[in-house]
């Protein structure tokens, strides 16, 4: 009797040890500081957020950038100018997750990708029409990415990863100038698939609880 008992407690702890180590995505939630790998600069944010035991939902805010300048000439036969800029992306996707030990996970999946951008050139010229004093220029470029890398778990839920991510997209633009002093409007459209610095990247990761 003492023996059957003692390997039923055997059992059931091995089973609850089991389960303890598997460590289920469902209930967890992860934030990311990321970075070009190569490059400096071109920071990101990444959300991603447990489905079941291996699948997680992501969301990214990518190469986040906006700028102002403004030019006074020193001259008086030149006019001021003023730029301003914007650009940044998206990704939505899923992942999935394994675990090849203990401290490092394996992951791959499908995202699907917009970079767009805005830029606007306003000059002071009075020879200029009034709707000829501001230029505009546009871009949008969605597509698809696909992404694999590795997690790698530093201390408690501190972790750190190192990601490829190619991804093939649609470019669209619009870039707006004045010639004989008329406003023309040229657009260009065409594909693109990225394998460069950019699809090269670091995170810091912090993990959490859902409640």
């Amino acid at each position: 009797m003492r023996i059957k008992l003692s390997i039923s407690l055997t059992i059931i702890t091995l089973t609850v040890s089991l389960f303890a180590r598997q460590d289920p995505l469902s209930n967890k939630r992860e934030i990311y500081i990321s970075s070009s790998a190569i490059s400096a600069g071109n920071f990101g944010i990444q959300y991603k957020s447990g489905l079941n035991e291996n699948t997680l939902i992501r969301l990214a805010l990518i190469s986040i950038n906006t700028g102002f300048e403004s030019f006074t000439p020193a001259v008086t036969n030149e006019f001021r100018t003023s730029d301003f800029d914007m650009n940044g992306g998206f990704e939505v996707g899923l992942e999935k997750r394994f675990s090849s030990s203990e401290k490092l996970k394996i992951f791959y999946g499908i995202d699907l990708i917009c970079n767009s951008g805005y830029g606007k050139n306003i000059s002071s010229n009075p020879n200029l029409p009034e709707d000829l004093r501001a230029l505009d220029d546009f871009y949008i470029y969605p597509g698809l990415g696909f992404k694999s890398g590795v997690i790698l778990n530093i201390k408690n839920d501190f972790f750190i990863s190192a990601e490829l991510s190619p991804h093939i997209l649609y470019k669209y633009n619009s870039h707006e100038r004045i010639v004989n002093s008329e406003l023309r409007k040229d657009r260009t459209t065409g594909f693109d698939l990225n394998l460069n610095n950019e699809s090269i990247r670091i995170s810091l990761i912090y993990r959490w609880a859902k409640m």
